[in-house]
Order: C-alpha cells, then structure tokens, then sequence
C-alpha cells in the first residue's frame, strides 16, 4: 500500500470505530440518557430487549474486525499523519466511552463495597 492511501485507511478505521462506539455504547447507554434512572446497570443490560444484546455482540465483533485491520495498516502505514490520526482515535474512543460511566464502572464499585462489607 501507498503512504497516502495507508492514511486514508487508517482514518478510515478510525471513523467507523467511533461510529460503532457511538451508536451501539454511548447513544443507547449513555450517561445523559439514563441519568435520571435507578439502577441503571441492571436497567440497561438485563431489561432490555434480546435485540439489544445481538446488537452489543454484532458491535463487539465490528470493533474486533476494525482493530485486526488498524493492526495490520498500522504497521504500515509511516509518517507524522498515522500517529496523529492514532493518537486522535485514541481520545475520540475516550470521550465516546466516558459517557457511559454508570454502566462500565457499576461492577468496580460493586465489587469495593462488597470487598468492605466482608
């Protein structure tokens, strides 16, 4: 592959990732969505419909998809540009994936306060 073509790729891969991110973790899931509910944790995952567990498995497998094709452009790709286009997946990914704190971060608590009742 081209160095021009290796980047465009790459951003790309970036784009779609975020994509996934977006619309199967942080729009339907998203802090500002649930954060008027109880029990968001238990809400999100175990009361809704089937559809939504086929669509976080589907979106799993996407992102396993695009991370073994950034692995394998990544290593081709060279220059100033792949490594800003890296580092800015890196903190679109991270501001994606903040909005759902309530339901990544649920079990850490859970298992502190468990650990200090015992």
């Amino acid at each position: 592959m081209k160095k021009f073509g290796t980047t465009y790729l790459l951003a790309g891969i970036v784009l779609l990732s975020g994509l996934v991110y977006w619309l199967a973790f942080t729009r339907p899931a998203g802090f500002l969505t649930l954060a008027g509910r109880s029990k968001v944790y238990q809400d999100y995952l175990y009361e809704s419909p089937p559809g939504v567990r086929w669509l976080m498995i589907a979106s799993f497998l996407a992102l396993a998809a695009l991370y073994a094709l950034g692995w394998y452009v990544v290593h081709r790709a060279q220059g100033r540009a792949a490594w800003v286009i890296v580092l800015t997946g890196s903190l679109l990914f991270g501001v994606l994936l903040s909005y759902i704190y309530p339901i990544d971060a649920s079990d850490l608590f859970n298992n502190i306060m468990d650990g200090r009742i015992r």
